[in-house]
């Protein structure tokens, strides 16, 4: 049955490492009282089902026999026996059916009466019964553990046919996310690049600005691993949020480094220069963006498993910036149109 089922996948799921909290839904468990009525039985006293299902009505559920009126409203008065004649299986059974021939008979003699137990609450989804079971995942990544599960439901449990199995939640609404961020981060990086050579007009300078992005996520992958933080949708907002903040550090930088340039100074002097009179804002900028989510990243409140993944990836893609920016972005500058000096020179010499 399924119960069966979902108890051995509750067994299976306490065995995974990372999963706790592991519980069934019990839907069995309310007692019920059947009554079957034996038709050969009942047919030897001249008797049917339904002669046994009206005696039942009238004695154990009861029948309405007037209506009570009370000002402008109206009851019906139900008539029923007495608790002590039917509130015990051996009472009910001991029940008399009057039979056409005369006398009575009880009515255990003409139905099978016992208790049994049946479903308390019945779970309905998409038009179909359900078992929920439910669990947590602590310690590591959600998407690795249920991976995990899935495996080894799969190798000890044999579904049968018109049963199926669905992981939902806050797994379901994960998968769903990075469906959704597959196409937006690579839709944004797209339309950032973009703006960017609207904005420089320059291949070379876009390169150099989108090259932050990179060691701003290193520094968010490296802070997920340090602090033993799985990756979730709350991380990849995070990376999101550092793509801007990369690409606004390099531009304040690269920006003034092509302004010295083409005030007359030379390549090396206006990277020297800019980095020197850049150094002091752009530091602010990256010590603000992760000193401010520095509070949320140690927060250990109700609602902060929500946060701390975003908030620990600004701070290390902030101290990423702030520490290898500074030297890799005047490098790569130098290195990018230092190289693109020496092609037009070779160019033009062998023009002559």
């Amino acid at each position: 049955t399924d119960q069966s089922i979902a108890s051995r996948i509750e067994e299976i799921l306490k065995q995974i490492p990372g999963v706790t909290d592991v519980f069934m839904f019990k839907s069995l468990g309310q007692p019920n009282i059947v009554i079957d009525p034996n038709r050969e039985e009942a047919a030897r006293y001249g008797l049917n089902s339904g002669d046994v299902s009206a005696i039942v009505q009238a004695a154990i559920g009861g029948l309405p026999a007037t209506q009570v009126l009370q000002g402008d409203m109206s009851f019906p008065l139900v008539v029923r026996w007495k608790p002590e004649y039917r509130q015990t299986i051996e009472a009910m059974r001991n029940i008399r059916v009057n039979v056409p021939t005369g006398g009575n008979v009880p009515l255990g003699q003409i139905a099978r009466i016992e208790a049994s137990e049946g479903a308390s609450f019945i779970y309905r989804g998409d038009l179909q019964r359900y078992v929920p079971v439910r669990f947590s995942v602590r310690g590591r990544d959600l998407e690795g553990a249920v991976a995990d599960a899935k495996d080894r439901v799969a190798q000890s449990i044999q579904l049968p046919e018109g049963t199926h199995l669905q992981w939902v939640g806050e797994y379901s609404e994960l998968r769903a996310a990075n469906e959704r961020l597959a196409i937006v981060v690579p839709l944004a990086l797209l339309l950032v690049m973009g703006v960017l050579y609207a904005a420089t007009l320059s291949v070379v300078n876009t390169l150099i600005l989108m090259a932050q992005v990179p060691l701003a996520c290193l520094g968010g992958v490296l802070a997920l691993v340090i602090t033993g933080t799985p990756f979730s949708v709350s991380a990849a907002v995070g990376f999101i949020s550092i793509f801007a903040i990369a690409i606004m550090d390099g531009i304040l930088l690269n920006f003034y480094i092509h302004q010295l340039w083409n005030e007359g100074y030379s390549l090396v002097d206006s990277i020297v220069m800019g980095a020197d009179r850049r150094f002091r804002a752009l530091m602010m900028t990256a010590l603000v963006d992760g000193l401010g989510l520095l509070p949320a990243a140690l927060s250990t409140r109700i609602g902060a498993q929500t946060q701390r993944p975003l908030a620990i990836v600004v701070i290390g893609g902030a101290a990423s910036i702030a520490l290898l920016t500074r030297v890799f972005q005047p490098t790569l500058v130098y290195v990018l149109h230092n190289y693109i000096g020496l092609k037009e020179e070779l160019r033009g010499s062998s023009n002559h």
